[in-house]
């Protein structure tokens, strides 16, 4: 059940509701009062807000799902700032420069102008040179 509660984000925005609902509805009556809790918690904070409505948390067809772009941007900035090594001032101006970078690269994706895609080169050519419909099983 825990996996298939992970995997809802996987799923277009539009079908999250009913597939949550028909996850809840096949749980058995006899399952251990966590999960109650935590489905629950999945129903409120997630499938039934009006906060975050499933369309900004449905990872469907995105090309970023991972936060290893994100660990990826604060590796680097801790680079630069010599891993914490910076006083105060040197601080500040490496943070001003980044927040005038990132406010850019949010204009840039948000006109689809700017867009990370995941190299699958290697993975369509074994794909294609197969013809297999499946995924290889090693």
């Amino acid at each position: 059940m825990c996996r298939r509660l992970m995997a809802l984000p996987l799923l277009p925005a539009e079908h999250i509701p009913s597939a949550f609902r028909h996850l809840h509805n096949a749980m058995p009556s006899n399952v251990d009062d966590r999960l109650h809790r935590l489905v629950a918690h999945v129903d409120e904070m997630w499938v039934s807000s009006r906060l975050w409505p499933a369309s900004s948390w449905s990872a469907f067809q995105s090309s970023i799902r991972t936060n290893n772009d994100v660990e990826g941007w604060h590796n680097r900035l801790y680079q630069q700032a010599r891993r914490g090594k910076l006083d105060l001032y040197q601080l500040a101006t490496l943070l001003f420069r980044e927040a005038d970078f990132v406010s850019v690269q949010c204009v840039l994706v948000s006109e689809c102008r700017l867009r990370r895609d995941h190299d699958t080169t290697g993975f369509r050519a074994v794909w294609t040179n197969t013809g297999r419909h499946t995924a290889p099983v090693n």
